[in-house]
Parts: structure tokens; sequence; C-alpha cells
């Protein structure tokens, strides 16, 4: 497991190499959460995250401000049973498809990866089509309660998903938490890992009692006025 920890400025240089700053290949269950990864490269595929595992999880991560150099998976690239939970992926580039997200054929020919509440936005492309994410096969069938425009790489209809502006707060300033009007606000499908889980910042993961979509939770501000 790797919990709370700044993956950054990493890179995979070598021929046809991937996982700027992680690339995992094992048979056991591994778990990243709520870490940063960010400002990694890699010459190939997954300019942040490059994951083959049978079995890992991601939860409450924020990717961003990662490269694919030559090739797609800006952020992450998926080739195996492999969950991005509750994460935010945004500010990446791939000079190929998917500049957040390519998910592919797996190395085993399953197809269950599971991508659950995430924000997959602002991404960028060499590719004129898949910004965001970009499927081969019927990938699409495994985005559930995520937000992400992705008109060339329709989500499955029925499973929560969104194709709105997340409204994040500063996405300039990399300030990916979300705004008070976001569409993303009570979103999401709460899960049993949230009972008395946090957040990215260390709120409660289920606030106002339903999820937020993406890492962090949105908590609205007030005014105490004291009448006599």
């Amino acid at each position: 497991c790797v919990v709370g920890c700044t993956l950054q400025s990493n890179s995979a240089t070598w021929a046809n190499s991937g996982g700027g700053g992680i690339y995992a290949q094992t048979l056991g269950r591994s778990l990243l959460s709520n870490c940063v990864i960010s400002a990694n490269s890699a010459i190939w595929t997954g300019g942040g995250l490059s994951i083959y595992s049978a079995t890992s999880e991601v939860a409450n991560c924020i990717i961003s401000s990662n490269v694919s150099i030559n090739s797609g998976g800006g952020g992450v690239v998926i080739y195996a049973n492999y969950a991005l939970r509750n994460c935010t992926i945004a500010g990446n580039y791939a000079q190929q498809e998917g500049g957040g997200v390519f998910s592919a054929t797996s190395v085993s020919g399953d197809p269950n990866n599971i991508v659950v509440n995430c924000v997959i936005a602002g991404n960028s492309s060499g590719s004129a089509l898949y910004h965001n994410v970009y499927n081969t096969g019927d990938r699409s069938n495994f985005y559930w309660h995520t937000c992400a425009n992705t008109p060339n790489a329709p989500q499955a209809p029925n499973q929560g998903n969104s194709t709105n502006n997340p409204s994040f707060v500063a996405a300039s300033g990399g300030n990916w938490r979300l705004r008070g009007d976001s569409p993303c606000m009570n979103a999401g499908s709460n899960q049993n890992w949230m009972t008395g889980g946090l957040d990215f910042d260390g709120h409660a993961r289920i606030y106002y009692g339903r999820v937020d979509i993406g890492a962090y939770e949105t908590i609205i501000g007030g005014v105490i006025v004291k009448c006599r």
C-alpha cells in the first residue's frame, strides 16, 4: 500500500517504457490512496500511472499534469482488473489518444476494469477526438458515476455518468476542488469503504448523505447569525 504520498517529477525514459510515476505489474493486491501523482512523464503509455496488476485500486488520488510523450494515456493507462475510485484526473497530456485515461485490452483478455466516482476533465491530447478518455473494445461499460466530457468515447448510459463541466475552483492554478455549484456534488455512488473514510483533504468521505464525484468532498460554508 502507498498512502498519503506525493509522486512527482519522475520519468520513464527508456524506449517504449511506461509509468512515469508508477509502473506496477503484480498478481497481488495493491492500493494507492490519498496520493498526488503529478508532473511525471513517460516515453510510452501512462505518464502518471501504468498498471497491469490483476487487483489494483487507486482511491482519493489527484492525477494531474502528467505527460505521455509518444503514446496515449497521459494520466493513466489501464491494462488489467483495475479500480479507480473517487480520483480526479485533470490537466494531463498524451501525444496520442486519452490525455486523461487510456483503457486498453487487458493482457489477460479480461476487460473488467472499474472506474467509479471519478472526474476526468481538462486533459488534452494530440488526437483531435480523445482528449479525456480513450477506450478499446467494450471498455465504455466499466465507467460508473464518472464525470468526463467524452463525445467520441461515450460512457455507458444508465450508470450515473455525466458529461457536464465539473466546475473546478481554479483549474488554471491546479485547484481541482469542486465549486459549490458543481454537478459532481452529491452525485456519486456510496460504497462500503467510505464509512469512516476520508477524502483527499481529510474530510468525511460522505458529507451530505451522498458522496461527491472526485477526490474531494465539497463543504458549503455559511454565516452564523445570532438573533436576540
